[in-house]
């Protein structure tokens, strides 16, 4: 894995703290600007949270089944080099 952030190298068993740590981050960032700039606006009951929550959760595979094919084709392209 290279875990090469420009001036930053974050080693693999360096990578399990981010998920903690994003979750520490943006769940105060979503409550207390995103949910009330939608709650201003008239949006997004709990149960459409839930669903907005579903429907991000589906992008986010559909997204990282294409990159998992551009890298197979990588990985084609490679070693049949």
């Amino acid at each position: 894995m290279n875990g090469d952030l420009g001036g930053f190298v974050l080693k693999p068993d360096q990578m399990q703290i981010v998920n903690p740590l994003l979750i520490l981050l943006l769940v105060p960032f979503f409550e207390a600007v995103i949910y009330p700039a939608f709650k201003k606006c008239g949006l997004l009951t709990p149960l459409q949270r839930i669903g907005c929550g579903l429907v991000l959760c589906g992008l986010s595979f559909v997204v990282s089944g294409f990159v998992e094919l551009a890298l197979e084709v990588i990985k084609f392209l490679i070693f049949y080099k």
